[in-house]
């Protein structure tokens, strides 16, 4: 099965910068192709069309990537001015502008009684290498169900399978609420429709005519 819209991909990945290891995850992660993802685009693109065990090598330009260094979101401050656990380097804290804009700055340098803070993303400049390899690519749980539901809809039986609605929707409200979709309060209220509606077919199926 190649990737592609709605698919559910696994996949585990390394991010190098040069000879230099930056990030390795090992253990598959997961998302739905063609929904929003925290995916680089042109990481994206690249994975339309792979296959399990597939693995692929994508550079990625700051252009592409994280954004050139903006010296702008580099000051130094002194330590005193600092809470003790945050004068660590490594940490990192949220500063509020003016208009109540926020962005998570990092401790990069303390020297002395300096303490330098960047707000530019840590892979900020860097021409990225990333290493990916394909390790699950399956049907939503959504696109299965909705086959069945068409499939139950279409039968001549309709007071019996449609007491299979609920348990086959519950996968699709439980896929769109997770991905804080607007239609999610739709399909809950769908899902508790047809459970009603379930339960009325039955009783009229054993009453009889």
């Amino acid at each position: 099965m190649k990737i592609s819209s709605q698919k559910l991909v696994s996949m585990i990945y390394t991010i190098h910068e040069g000879s230099e290891l930056l990030e390795n995850v090992d253990t598959p992660v997961s998302f739905i192709y063609g929904k929003e993802t925290n995916l680089l685009p042109i990481v994206e693109k690249s994975l339309n069309g792979k296959e399990v065990g597939d693995e692929l090598t994508i550079e990625v330009s700051p252009e592409l990537g994280f954004g050139e260094i903006d010296n702008s979101l580099i000051f130094v401050d002194s330590v005193s001015n600092v809470p003790k656990e945050y004068s660590k380097i490594g940490m990192q804290i949220d500063f509020e502008n003016e208009k109540g804009q926020k962005r998570k700055f990092r401790v990069t340098k303390i020297e002395g009684d300096n303490i330098t803070f960047d707000g530019n993303h840590p892979f900020s400049g860097k021409i990225l290498i990333y290493k990916i390899k394909i390790t699950d690519v399956a049907e939503t749980e959504a696109v299965k169900s909705l086959t069945q539901i068409k499939l139950i809809l279409s039968t001549p039986s309709i007071f019996s399978a449609i007491s299979d609605l609920p348990v086959l929707l519950s996968p699709i409200v439980a896929i769109v609420m997770s991905t804080s979709f607007k239609l999610a309060p739709i399909l809950f209220l769908l899902s508790i429709a047809v459970s009603l509606i379930s339960s009325i077919m039955s009783c009229a199926a054993l009453s009889g005519p």
